[in-house]
């Protein structure tokens, strides 16, 4: 890793273009309902209604059943409830607000991936930086992250978790 790591007017133009490119490849995702697993995790899940308390997220799976429960499927992935509970308290249950939440945040992701590359290889290497990042951008293996709203916060975030670690 390079020392004295300052990001350059080039490497952040980079990161902003990696994040319109992925905003565009992922808009068609914004007209589309809510599908598969959404059903349980959204349209039925109590926890994200403004009723139930915050501290359900910490107590109950990603279903909205308590861990306790026998019938629990224990996964338990409370800071993707909570931003679906967020979704919630902004968009009601209109799945265009959940799909645009994934969109940005895999747009900052591809953001910050341009700003990873460029500690990476050097902050001259504005080209490499940026293909890597444009790459990561419209790669086929996000599109379940981004256009599924029940793996928002999960997959993205264990996408961009492989990638930071294995640069350390």
């Amino acid at each position: 890793l390079h020392n004295n790591f300052t990001i350059s007017n080039s490497q952040t133009l980079s990161g902003i273009a990696c994040f319109a490119v992925a905003a565009l490849v992922y808009s068609n995702s914004l007209s589309c309902g809510f599908c598969f697993d959404d059903h349980s995790a959204i349209l039925e899940n109590v926890d994200l209604r403004p009723g139930s308390p915050w501290s359900n997220l910490l107590r109950n799976d990603f279903w909205g059943t308590p861990m306790h429960v026998e019938g629990s499927h224990k996964s338990y992935r409370p800071l993707t409830v909570a931003t679906f509970r967020l979704n919630y308290l902004l968009h009601g249950l209109e799945p265009m607000g959940y799909h645009l939440a994934n969109v940005l945040l895999h747009g900052a992701v591809c953001f910050l991936y341009v700003q990873l590359c460029a500690l990476v290889f050097g902050r001259e290497a504005v080209w490499p930086s940026l293909m890597a990042g444009l790459l990561f951008a419209v790669h086929p293996i996000n599109t379940e992250a981004v256009s599924n709203n029940n793996n928002n916060f999960k997959n993205t975030h264990t996408h961009t978790h492989s990638h930071f670690r294995a640069y350390y």
